[in-house]
């Protein structure tokens, strides 16, 4: 498959994924109470929970094994919350809306993310 095709089904499936982690930061925040920074963290984890299963099927067809694949898909997922962590963070500190800090943040995570599970996590 073409880098190009992959990184259309990457970014339509990231999509999915960023729908969820804004769904789980949006009701932790706005119907449980939680600090937004503690939300944004907890909807990172599930969106990369899916995005694992999604990419490793679907984006790459990997058939690296799991043992192997899931270590450091996990390892750059942590990279990438920690990234996000820090960007949002700054956002906040410097007094932008979590929503509007949150699709900045997403945004300039999505690079590393693609370069990472392509060559690293999935690679054949």
């Amino acid at each position: 498959m073409s880098t190009f095709r992959q990184v259309l089904i990457f970014g339509a499936l990231s999509g999915v994924g960023t729908a969820l982690h804004f769904a789980v930061l949006l009701a932790c925040v706005e119907l449980a109470g939680v600090p937004p920074l503690a939300a944004s963290t907890l909807g990172a984890i599930c969106g990369m929970l899916f995005n694992y299963v999604a990419h490793y099927h679907l984006t790459f067809g990997s058939d690296a094994p799991h043992r192997r694949s899931l270590p450091l898909f996990v390892t750059g997922g942590i990279a990438s919350i920690v990234l996000n962590a820090l960007i949002i963070g700054a956002l906040l500190t410097a007094g932008l809306n979590y929503v509007l800090g949150q699709v900045i943040t997403t945004a300039a995570v999505f690079l590393f993310n693609f370069v990472y599970a392509k060559h690293v996590a999935f690679r054949t």
